[in-house]
């Protein structure tokens, strides 16, 4: 793929399609994100980024700048991984794509939960709930209640963590998302064994289990 991707390169270059380089260029970088190449990985997002800045796509941009902040993520640079997940939040807001808005929305919580701006991550997270159910977006809902469970994780709430992910489940099952339902349900397994309750923990797995058999 990495091959495939990096001779793609070359050739949307060759024609001059600046669209197309700016794909190629993005699953480049994701090739060496997943081989943990992060510092090759943030070069090739770069790349991408400015070419899609030249073709006006933001919420493609957008994408790719929070790739950018999830590389930083895992290299423990967090006030990098703020600065990018902001970015990618307000190119998202200016581009009016829920979905992108969506997808930043836990990593710009967890960057201000990194960076000590606990506040900040809460009034996102909450903002972004009213946002989606005054803009009927049922997906952006379960992302924002995510965001919050995220949150709550993070400063080690499990009782409201929960809570969220309840909220967040009950949102799911409206939608019928079988898949996402068992990756709700498996973080809820976590956060029980967290706090030593293996039951729950134990009854939240079998739940999504039953949930991938019917994929």
């Amino acid at each position: 793929a990495l091959r495939a991707a990096t001779d793609a390169v070359t050739l949307f270059g060759t024609a001059g399609s600046r669209r197309g380089e700016a794909k190629a260029l993005s699953t480049v970088a994701a090739s060496h994100f997943l081989a943990r190449k992060y510092a090759e990985a943030l070069r090739f997002s770069q790349m991408a980024r400015e070419a899609w800045q030249e073709t006006g796509m933001r919420r493609l941009e957008a994408a790719e700048v929070r790739a950018m902040a999830q590389c930083h993520h895992v290299l423990n640079d967090h006030r990098q991984m703020l600065q990018f997940a902001e970015e990618s939040l307000a190119l998202c807001q200016q581009a009016k794509c829920n979905r992108e808005e969506a997808a930043t929305l836990k990593i710009v919580v967890l960057a201000n939960v990194r960076n000590g701006n606990e506040d900040q991550a809460l009034f996102l997270a909450q903002q972004a709930v009213l946002r989606f159910q005054a803009a009927g977006y049922a997906r952006g809902q379960v992302a924002a209640q995510e965001a919050l469970v995220y949150f709550h994780r993070a400063t080690h709430d499990v009782q409201k963590s929960l809570a969220k992910a309840d909220d967040a489940l009950e949102l799911i099952r409206e939608l019928g998302d079988a898949r996402w339902e068992a990756n709700m349900l498996m973080e809820v397994a976590e956060m029980h064994l967290d706090s030593g309750n293996h039951t729950e923990a134990l009854r939240a797995a079998e739940g999504a289990l039953l949930d991938l058999e019917e994929l």
